[in-house]
């Protein structure tokens, strides 16, 4: 599972969406893969929240954080 320390390093979270926030963070930690987790936020996370537009620093940390929950 992500730890708490790690989910509070997560950037793209948005403080008004914390219901969205935690139910991504369950989702992810029920997830056995990267690549089953990269997925699920390319192809479910990203077109909800306008594909993080202008907000890719962020993406590409948040998925680095994820990648290293599963190493």
């Amino acid at each position: 599972h992500l730890s708490i320390r790690r989910q509070r390093q997560m950037c793209i979270r948005d403080r008004n969406n914390t219901d969205d926030y935690t139910r991504v963070l369950s989702q992810i930690n029920s997830m056995t893969t990267f690549k089953e987790a990269s997925s699920f936020v390319e192809n479910n996370i990203k077109p909800d929240y306008n594909n993080w537009d202008d907000k890719e620093k962020y993406a590409d940390r948040f998925l680095l954080i994820i990648e290293k929950r599963f190493n």
